[in-house]
């Protein structure tokens, strides 16, 4: 039974209720209202403007509350607590809770017909350059971008005496983090990275490194300028390719930061032979391998190693530290940030270079508002429902009765039977159906009624 109403998506109580003929009308004139705010739950996601738990319970409130008095006064809450919520999501197994990728209006207008054309134009921009054989190595793809490292572990529970409340003392602030310039490559391996602390003249405990290659600066700000940017590429990025044996053209894919956008830095790359590409506007959780796959993998890792490092050493991380613990985390963790930075450039399209790999729909479909009231279901849909629920056999029962006799009317021993044939015909008829269910929708769904005269003129219809 429960897979039965799985199925065709109905609730499971209506199926049994059905079957053993309790409550049959309600139940039936309950399931358009149920399609109803299932229908308006898909759509109003499907336009990227989700329902979340509080506003289907105000919705479900509002509802009761334009009832009359008499019909509130027989249910049993006023606004749907979270045992309503539970059964509803029971009775509905195709609605599920889900995190929702929060995207600004920016991101949201990013179209899969403007990422294709970015594909074609950077596609005709390596061609007019020379630089397809660059495109084809993975060796030489690489991507780069600046995230912030914490040094406190966000997001953690502790454990405490319950109905007490609990503070941790840190030394470092909830905001205190160092901005990192990572960069990957599409074989899988980590570029040197740029460490950027905000010190006007960096301490001389930082100047250690954990890898000869790596770099650690620092300005006022503490963020990537233009001119650190240049540094990187020029100091540290292109004596690291000439060292592992890279003479030839190399790509570089990049946000368009304007820190990643300077005349130096152009004419620093023509001259060593690297290509600057630009990603598209808004769209580097869709192309940026960095966004998709590795930040999410390699800030996992170390918040772990950050907990551990907390938990061995009974004291917090310093500045100066976290070069080394970054380090020791990249190595601990080769295998698995490896795999997700090649997964990163495969699924974002990079390499290789596909304009089919990214996910399109992350794009944007139907962004707008106007899911504000939930949509009326066809009598199609209901009909097909009912069709399923009450079986084969009586459907078939139905039809050679309709066409015996083609009248939504009739008399026999089962008053059960009879009036659920009444619904049944005026579902399978068109124009009868549509009436119908807009009627049900309406005395069901909407405040705008009298109670005795609605319920009886549904009694009278064959409801």
């Amino acid at each position: 039974m429960k897979e039965s109403a799985y199925f065709i998506l109905v609730p499971t109580l209506l199926v049994l209720s059905v079957i053993t003929n309790r409550y049959l009308c309600l139940e039936l004139a309950g399931l358009v209202v149920e399609i109803k705010i299932r229908d308006w739950i898909f759509d109003s996601a499907a336009r990227r403007f989700p329902i979340t738990k509080d506003g289907l319970c105000s919705t479900v409130e509002s509802l009761i509350i334009s009832l009359p008095l008499s019909e509130r006064r027989q249910l049993p809450f006023t606004k749907p607590g979270r045992h309503w919520y539970k059964g509803f999501l029971k009775r509905n197994p195709r609605v599920s809770e889900k995190y929702a990728e929060v995207l600004t209006e920016a991101r949201a207008a990013v179209t899969e017909q403007k990422l294709r054309n970015w594909f074609s134009f950077t596609t005709q921009l390596v061609e007019k350059d020379s630089f397809q054989n660059a495109l084809k190595d993975p060796n030489r793809v690489f991507n780069i971008d600046e995230t912030a490292i914490w040094l406190t572990p966000k997001g953690q529970r502790y454990l405490g005496k319950k109905n007490e409340a609990l503070s941790a003392i840190r030394k470092h602030g909830d905001r205190d983090c160092v901005t990192v310039c990572l960069n990957v490559c599409a074989n899988g391996t980590f570029a040197p990275p740029l460490f950027l602390y905000k010190y006007v003249r960096l301490p001389k405990q930082y100047l250690t490194r954990p890898d000869p290659d790596w770099g650690i600066k620092s300005n006022e700000s503490g963020w990537m300028t233009c001119d650190m940017f240049f540094i990187y590429i020029k100091d540290i990025f292109i004596p690291w390719l000439r060292k592992n044996g890279i003479f030839d053209e190399v790509i570089i894919f990049l946000d368009g930061h304007v820190s990643h956008l300077s005349l130096q830095l152009s004419v620093l790359c023509r001259k060593e032979k690297i290509m600057l590409v630009c990603l598209s506007p808004s769209a580097t959780h869709i192309l940026q391998p960095l966004d998709v796959a590795v930040m999410k993998s390699l800030k996992s890792h170390w918040k772990n190693a950050l907990v551990k490092f907390q938990l061995d050493t009974k004291r917090e991380l310093e500045k100066h530290e976290l070069s080394t613990l970054l380090k020791t985390v990249m190595d601990t963790n080769k295998d698995a940030l490896e795999s997700a930075i090649r997964k990163g450039f495969c699924c974002t399209g990079l390499y290789p270079f596909n304009a089919d790999a990214p996910n399109y729909k992350k794009c944007k479909t139907n962004c707008s508002p106007e899911a504000t009231v939930p949509p009326s279901s066809s009598p199609a849909t209901v009909l097909r429902s009912v069709e399923s629920i009450i079986g084969e056999k009586i459907v078939q029962k139905f039809k050679d009765r309709w066409n015996a006799n083609p009248t939504t009317c009739s008399h026999g021993k089962n008053d059960d039977e009879l009036t659920l044939y009444d619904l049944w015909v005026r579902l399978f008829t068109s124009e009868e159906g549509d009436r119908e269910v807009e009627k049900i929708g309406d005395i069901f769904a909407s405040g705008d009624h009298d109670s005795s005269e609605d319920r009886a003129s549904v009694t009278t219809s064959g409801l």
